[in-house]
């Protein structure tokens, strides 16, 4: 996921909690997948917690950079932005 020209990983592991990051390291955009319980990018393997920082692969301690963002409920969104489009199902 993209948002401007940003690369986004959204990571939500418990309920009502999400953080973003950029998908960025090193120059190099990074192409996240979640698998058995661990949130794996795919071309390196390298292993990121839900803190976006890099426990294993050639990027071990290195930190995604954290995007601050405002949780909210989607009727207060839609109601000021009803042209939203919606990403996914």
């Amino acid at each position: 996921m993209t948002l401007g020209k940003t690369p986004l990983l959204l990571v939500s592991l418990f309920s009502q909690n999400a953080r973003a990051y950029d998908r960025t390291l090193d120059g190099n955009i990074l192409d996240f997948e979640y698998v058995d319980g661990k949130i794996i990018d795919v071309l390196t393997n390298l292993e990121c917690s839900y803190d976006g920082l890099s426990i294993s692969g050639n990027y071990e301690g290195k930190q995604l950079k954290r995007i601050p963002i405002e949780s909210g409920f989607w009727f207060e969104w839609v109601a000021f932005h009803p042209k939203t489009l919606l990403y996914g199902e």
